[in-house]
């Protein structure tokens, strides 16, 4: 007879909740928040609490709990917190529980160096411009 997995049992309280079920639901929304422009990562807080854990494996950036769902980001500059926040609602997708979006970190973009459509060659640091006599 095969026995098919069965979830370990809930938790009161802000205990994660350690289940596939779980887990198969975290990675959605994590899927779904990366395409959130604004959003350059999950983000797993400061000691990496925001994770949900299963069996072997967790997924950072996102903690489930039987009253809420935590979602953590890292998000490039410029951005608006509040709008940041609400599309990271929207897409998480969770109906029935209120989702907490934590701003992690900031990712600040490279500036590339302008280039020069003719760049002028620098005289060598040994040469001088005058002649010796």
């Amino acid at each position: 007879m095969t026995s098919a997995w069965v979830p370990a049992v809930r938790t009161a309280g802000t205990s994660p909740v350690w289940s596939s079920p779980a887990l198969v639901e975290a990675d959605r929304i994590a899927a779904a928040v990366l395409t959130v422009p604004s959003v350059a990562g999950l983000h797993g807080g400061r000691f990496g609490q925001i994770a949900s854990l299963g069996p072997g494996r967790r997924v950072s950036g996102v903690r489930i709990h039987e009253d809420a769902v935590t979602v953590g980001v890292t998000v490039t500059v410029p951005f608006v917190a509040d709008v940041v926040a609400a599309a990271v609602r929207a897409a998480a997708q969770v109906p029935g529980l209120p989702v907490n979006v934590v701003i992690g970190d900031l990712a600040i973009p490279a500036e590339e160096p302008p280039v020069a459509e003719n760049p002028v060659p620098a005289a060598h640091p040994y040469e001088s411009s005058e002649e010796t006599s």
